[in-house]
């Protein structure tokens, strides 16, 4: 199996409470720590 790596599009945004915004391609995913997500859309 071949897996291309590329750019990950992502935004770090806050001041008090930083937030990294990450705009996932089809068939793309993310691995989060346990207890670490706390929005998803």
């Amino acid at each position: 199996m071949n897996k291309q790596c590329h750019e990950v599009d992502y935004k770090i945004g806050g001041a008090e409470l930083q937030v990294v915004e990450i705009e996932l391609d089809p068939n793309e995913t993310v691995i989060a720590e346990a207890g670490a997500m706390i929005c998803m859309d």
